[in-house]
């Protein structure tokens, strides 16, 4: 028996077994390696958390352009024995032993008891789901000039169902291949988009790789930029941090950022009819203060509010017409009581 749970980013399917899967999207991870020398290597990173017991499987059986895998060669699955954060690299390795596959993280299988990369042409392929019924991930198709045409033997494949090369698939024309971690730090899909991209990738018919291990950290801001009292050293935007270095107040602009941090001795005053958009983390330091129609939010879910300082938020209340007349108010809190918030209030006129 399943029961669904849905979550802001992802949907996570919980079974009677003995752990939990989540169910990633094309673009939940892209492939960052591929070696054919010696032996056959790939790396991956995650661009979405995933609970442990996920189940990710990587094929070189290439996809037919009639919608249908041309079997006969390898299927490897790769199971997380953790909770893992986006960012974290697996590099899985065959090892021409009695246990021929391992991984640098979680537990992997050759379930066909024979994957191995071609060395004149061939495919590796991301998917949930069944052989029969896949969902894909990401593809990477190498060592070939033809490009995504159609699966007709071990070197060859169409472009996956639901996969768009550039996007979340590559081409290339080499035997080993890594991506050049030029892009670590950002959103996912500014991760994704730079390791989608060919000219972020090195690659060689005569060397074997070091595959890339690229320390990705998902939803850090590229750059920030600070208000110094007069000005900003730049423009505050959701891919830019935010560093309140003087007291400011949104009557000046209301703004959005990738993270705030208000400093010591400072104060960030959000007025009525104005706004500050937080994406990821809030450090704050100094102080923040909330007036009545003014609007402080942060996007994700998951982002943390450290708060050194002080935060304050002001409502005024419209006088009632009638005594059973109310205000309600609304504001996810922690570790407070409606005591402490309103305890100018009577104690029968609060609830």
């Amino acid at each position: 028996m399943k029961s669904n749970i849905y979550y802001l980013y992802f949907l996570l399917i919980i079974t009677s077994s003995s752990y939990s899967q989540t169910t990633l999207s094309a673009g939940d991870i892209a492939i960052t390696g591929v070696n054919t020398f010696t032996r056959s290597e790939f790396s991956f990173v995650l661009l979405a958390p995933i609970d442990s017991g996920t189940v990710i499987y990587f094929t070189d059986n290439g996809w037919q352009a009639s919608g249908n895998f041309l079997l006969g060669e390898g299927i490897v699955e790769w199971t997380a024995n953790s909770d893992l954060p986006c960012g974290t690299e697996v590099i899985v390795k065959d090892r021409r032993g009695p246990n021929p596959l391992e991984a640098s993280i979680g537990n992997v299988v050759d379930l066909t008891n024979g994957w191995g990369f071609a060395g004149n042409g061939d495919q590796l392929l991301a998917y949930q789901g069944s052989i029969a019924t896949p969902t894909f991930l990401y593809a990477i198709h190498f060592a070939t000039t033809t490009g995504w045409t159609d699966a007709t033997n071990q070197n060859t494949t169409a472009l996956p169902s639901g996969l768009t090369d550039g996007v979340n698939a590559i081409h290339m024309v080499f035997d080993n291949n890594i991506y050049d971690c030029s892009v670590i730090n950002g959103d996912p899909p500014a991760i994704l988009a730079a390791v989608s991209t060919t000219t972020n990738w090195t690659g060689s018919d005569s060397t074997r790789l070091s595959m890339p291990t690229c320390s990705f950290v998902c939803g850090s801001c590229t750059s920030s930029v600070i208000w110094d009292g007069t000005s900003w050293s730049g423009t505050p935007d959701l891919t830019t941090g935010a560093i309140i270095n003087a007291n400011y107040n949104t009557s000046s602009g209301s703004f959005s950022c990738c993270e705030l941090t208000v400093n010591s001795g400072f104060t960030l005053t959000v007025d009525s009819g104005t706004y500050v958009e937080v994406e990821n983390d809030v450090t704050v330091d100094g102080s923040i203060s909330v007036q009545s129609q003014g609007n402080f939010v942060q996007n994700d879910s998951g982002g943390t509010f450290t708060l050194n300082g002080t935060a304050t938020v002001s409502k005024t209340t419209p006088i009632k017409a009638d005594w059973f007349y109310y205000t309600y108010w609304s504001s996810p809190v922690s570790g407070e009581t409606i005591g402490n918030v309103f305890s100018d209030v009577d104690g029968d006129r609060r609830f």
